[in-house]
């Protein structure tokens, strides 16, 4: 499994329900069916370049994230890489702590 901000498959989803019931993201995030949305995307064609750091659904959260959080897409990846490396060391308190 990649590495994903909410364990699904944790016997304790705790950060998962916080997120979809405690921010206006999560409500968000409810509304959006993601599986018709997913279907939209090209299948990848050849097995070129680099494997995918997010699942489909990753990139349309990205640009929900960049418009929320009112980020250049240089901005965003900066930040989704900082936390990103923050959860790989244990740090998860700083993960996406929203200040818009």
């Amino acid at each position: 499994m990649q590495d994903t901000l909410f364990d699904l498959n944790s016997a304790n989803p705790s950060k998962l329900y916080i997120f979809k019931n405690c921010t206006d993201l999560g409500a968000i995030y409810q509304t959006i069916n993601w599986t018709s949305l997913v279907e939209l995307l090209p299948e990848k064609k050849t097995m070129v370049g680099a494997p995918s750091w997010l699942p489909k659904q990753g990139y349309f959260g990205l640009m929900f994230l960049k418009h929320y959080l009112k980020l250049s897409d240089e901005k965003l990846l900066a930040r989704f890489n900082t936390e990103r490396s923050a959860a790989a060391v244990g740090n998860a308190i700083v993960l996406w702590h929203f200040t818009a």
